[in-house]
Protein backbone atom coordinates (compact mmCIF):
# COMPACT_ATOMS: atom_id res chain seq x y z
CA UNK A 1 0.00 0.00 0.00
CA UNK A 2 1.39 3.39 -0.96
CA UNK A 3 1.60 5.85 1.92
CA UNK A 4 2.60 8.93 -0.13
CA UNK A 5 5.34 9.88 2.33
CA UNK A 6 8.05 11.98 0.65
CA UNK A 7 11.54 10.65 1.30
CA UNK A 8 14.77 12.57 0.78
CA UNK A 9 17.82 10.37 0.19
CA UNK A 10 21.18 11.16 1.76
CA UNK A 11 24.63 10.00 0.74
CA UNK A 12 27.44 10.76 3.20
CA UNK A 13 31.20 10.96 2.67
CA UNK A 14 30.76 11.84 -1.02
CA UNK A 15 34.10 13.67 -1.33
CA UNK A 16 36.17 11.62 1.07
CA UNK A 17 35.88 8.75 3.52
CA UNK A 18 37.75 8.46 6.83
CA UNK A 19 38.26 4.74 6.18
CA UNK A 20 38.88 4.39 2.45
CA UNK A 21 40.07 7.87 1.44
CA UNK A 22 39.06 9.29 -1.94
CA UNK A 23 35.56 8.48 -3.17
CA UNK A 24 34.78 7.68 -6.81
CA UNK A 25 32.22 10.18 -8.15
CA UNK A 26 30.76 7.47 -10.40
CA UNK A 27 30.01 5.32 -7.35
CA UNK A 28 28.21 8.27 -5.74
CA UNK A 29 26.25 8.79 -8.97
CA UNK A 30 25.26 5.12 -9.02
CA UNK A 31 23.98 5.27 -5.44
CA UNK A 32 22.13 8.53 -6.17
CA UNK A 33 20.42 6.92 -9.17
CA UNK A 34 19.41 3.92 -7.04
CA UNK A 35 17.89 6.22 -4.42
CA UNK A 36 16.00 8.17 -7.08
CA UNK A 37 14.75 4.94 -8.66
CA UNK A 38 13.56 3.79 -5.21
CA UNK A 39 11.35 6.88 -5.04
CA UNK A 40 13.37 9.54 -3.23
CA UNK A 41 12.23 12.97 -4.38
CA UNK A 42 15.68 14.53 -3.79
CA UNK A 43 19.21 13.28 -3.13
CA UNK A 44 21.49 15.15 -0.72
CA UNK A 45 25.21 14.82 -1.39
CA UNK A 46 27.07 15.22 1.89
CA UNK A 47 30.72 16.04 2.39
CA UNK A 48 30.26 14.89 5.97
CA UNK A 49 33.95 14.84 6.89
CA UNK A 50 34.58 18.21 5.22
CA UNK A 51 37.57 17.29 3.06
CA UNK A 52 36.21 18.42 -0.31
CA UNK A 53 37.17 21.43 -2.40
CA UNK A 54 35.07 23.59 -4.70
CA UNK A 55 36.60 21.91 -7.76
CA UNK A 56 35.82 18.45 -6.43
CA UNK A 57 32.28 19.56 -5.58
CA UNK A 58 31.69 20.77 -9.14
CA UNK A 59 33.13 17.58 -10.64
CA UNK A 60 30.96 15.43 -8.36
CA UNK A 61 27.78 17.33 -9.19
CA UNK A 62 28.58 17.20 -12.90
CA UNK A 63 28.99 13.43 -12.67
CA UNK A 64 25.84 12.85 -10.60
CA UNK A 65 23.79 15.16 -12.85
CA UNK A 66 24.46 12.82 -15.78
CA UNK A 67 22.25 10.26 -14.04
CA UNK A 68 19.71 12.37 -12.16
CA UNK A 69 18.18 15.81 -12.83
CA UNK A 70 20.07 18.70 -11.25
CA UNK A 71 16.86 19.91 -9.58
CA UNK A 72 16.80 16.65 -7.59
CA UNK A 73 20.29 17.23 -6.14
CA UNK A 74 20.99 18.93 -2.81
CA UNK A 75 24.31 19.57 -1.05
CA UNK A 76 25.32 19.21 2.60
CA UNK A 77 28.81 20.47 3.41
CA UNK A 78 30.76 20.33 6.66
CA UNK A 79 33.35 23.00 7.45
CA UNK A 80 36.12 20.82 8.89
CA UNK A 81 38.84 22.52 6.82
CA UNK A 82 37.06 25.83 6.19
CA UNK A 83 35.75 24.86 2.74
CA UNK A 84 31.99 24.55 3.35
CA UNK A 85 31.00 27.99 2.03
CA UNK A 86 33.21 27.62 -1.05
CA UNK A 87 31.73 24.18 -1.71
CA UNK A 88 28.17 25.42 -1.24
CA UNK A 89 28.89 28.32 -3.63
CA UNK A 90 30.31 25.84 -6.16
CA UNK A 91 27.13 23.75 -5.86
CA UNK A 92 25.00 26.85 -6.41
CA UNK A 93 27.04 27.70 -9.50
CA UNK A 94 26.25 24.21 -10.83
CA UNK A 95 22.50 24.80 -10.41
CA UNK A 96 21.95 23.03 -7.10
Amino acid sequence: KTQHIPVRGYISCVLGCPYSGAVDAHQVASIAKELLDMGCYEISLGDTIGVGTAGQTKQLIETVARDIPIEKIAAHMHDTYGQALANIYAALEMGV
